[in-house]
């Protein structure tokens, strides 16, 4: 019903059924409130920058580190080109989405890899990885210039000798559209219900961060709708700033593409350094 209304009495509608008994409010837990909702229609469909990883683990070896892994998004993949993968994340439920997967195209197996939960800046691994991977803007989570070294210095520390890091890092914005706008419709693969997601932005210019609060609905095929509110605050990192990190964190920075491919893409930024 919702998604039909035109979009200004949409936007008020939606701000306004929001605030309705029964309405699950998931907080800054994005990813582990609305795995489902993250999986079904972010991750299911986004494969642009898998060939990227796998030409990067071809070049480097393995095994690599899936920091961030999600569901196993790119971590499979890798897996089937022979690599071994440590996946790891901080949502429990992706983790479970991942094991998941694994599980089914493995079947009765037991795959060279791992995945557990773990956060960006406690990594529970030994120094032996050949590439660290940091994908589709994970490394904006980190809220702090401290967090971010504790991250960069970690994944330097489990490194082989010249081990490479590659991550892709939100460009920097010095503005976004803060209305409040329809941002995805599809279903659910695991019950088939149907999805209708709108976000807002608000920005943070002294502290050069952003929060998406996103309002979601889920129609399960009985009819009956679950409201979900949620967000997650970015941190917009200059690029100076950002090669300042990287290269005093103990990497030497090879090159900084702007697509997954030989394009540029102003909204892509993949950070592609060495251990030194």
């Amino acid at each position: 019903m919702f998604e039909r209304l035109p979009a200004k009495i949409s936007s008020v509608l939606v701000r306004a059924v929001f605030k309705l008994p029964g309405t699950i409010r998931v907080g800054d837990g994005f990813y582990e409130g609305t795995a489902d909702f993250y999986s079904s229609i972010f991750s299911s469909n986004k494969d642009d920058d898998i060939d990227m990883y796998r030409k990067f683990a071809r070049v480097a070896g393995s095994p690599v580190l899936d920091a961030a892994c999600g569901d196993g998004r790119i971590m499979l993949p890798l897996m089937r080109d022979g690599n071994t993968v440590f996946g790891f994340d901080s949502s429990a439920s992706l983790i479970e989405y991942c094991g998941e997967k694994i599980a089914e195209e493995y079947p009765g197996e037991t795959p060279v890899s791992c995945i557990c939960r773990a956060s960006l800046i406690h990594l529970p691994f030994k120094k032996h990885f050949r590439l660290a991977i940091i994908p589709y803007n994970s490394f904006n989570h980190l809220l702090s210039e401290k967090d971010q070294r504790l991250c960069l210095e970690g994944i330097r520390s489990i490194l082989k000798n010249d081990g490479m890091l590659i991550m892709e890092v939100l460009p920097y914005h010095h503005y976004y559209e803060t209305s409040l706008r329809l941002r995805k419709r599809g279903e659910l693969l695991k019950n088939k219900s149907r999805i209708t997601a709108y976000s807002r932005i608000t920005q943070n210019l002294p502290g050069k961060s952003h929060t998406v609060y996103w309002y979601i609905f889920i129609k399960n095929p009985e009819g009956r709708v679950k409201r979900i509110t949620s967000y997650f605050t970015r941190l917009d990192i200059p690029l100076k700033q950002l090669r300042q990190l990287v290269t005093s964190s103990g990497f030497a920075i090879q090159e900084i593409k702007y697509s997954y491919s030989d394009e540029k893409d102003l909204n892509k930024r993949i950070v592609i350094a060495r251990k030194v």
